[in-house]
């Protein structure tokens, strides 16, 4: 059973901004997550740059996906489970986050933008190996066996909050089971 929606707009109600202010704040140009917008094409950012995780840190993933409400969907889904959730709408975002902390997983989509996501997965394979990634995507079709194995998942589109939390605690370890609100 997947969370309803009208789950998520309470999440959205209970932090102080509606859906409709979400909306306003994004046409103002006011973005709610840190990678909104779109960069152009660039050379990607080196990814070897590691920053030493705290003690007093908990797992972060990262999003990397083109889709605001993609992103917005995992936010919402996993902060409130204790997870940090980082998000980027572009390969460039996506680097700069990496080189920026620690991260346990990428949950990655395979069309990110104009950016090749297998292509991306290869090179998080070869430079930071530690490192889970999970597709997220609409188009695993796309994706042969040599691709699948470069990923810890394959999360189709549409997916359930379910599959989601499953796959982060797979990676992650569960943090905070008791704060799911009741589907």
């Amino acid at each position: 059973m997947s969370l309803p929606i009208e789950a998520l707009m309470r999440r959205l109600k209970r932090g102080g901004r509606s859906p409709a202010s979400l909306a306003d704040s994004r046409a103002a140009g006011d973005a709610p997550l840190p990678s909104e917008g779109r960069a152009g094409k660039q050379t990607p950012a080196p990814l070897l740059h590691r920053v030493e995780p705290t003690a007093a840190e908990g797992p972060t993933i990262v999003i990397a996906d083109d889709d605001w409400g993609t992103r917005m969907l995992v936010v919402l889904t996993l902060e409130p489970d204790g997870y940090e959730v980082r998000s980027a709408a572009s390969a460039r975002e996506l680097a700069e986050t990496l080189a920026d902390r620690r991260v346990s997983l990428v949950l990655l989509d395979i069309r990110l933008g104009g950016d090749n996501g297998i292509e991306i997965a290869r090179r998080l394979a070869d430079e930071r190996p530690e490192l889970a990634v999970a597709f997220l995507t609409g188009a695993s079709y796309l994706l042969d066996p040599v691709d699948r194995d470069l990923a810890h998942s394959v999360i189709e589109k549409p997916f359930t909050c379910e599959c989601l939390w499953e796959t982060v605690a797979s990676v992650c370890g569960p943090q905070h089971p008791g704060k799911r609100l009741a589907s």
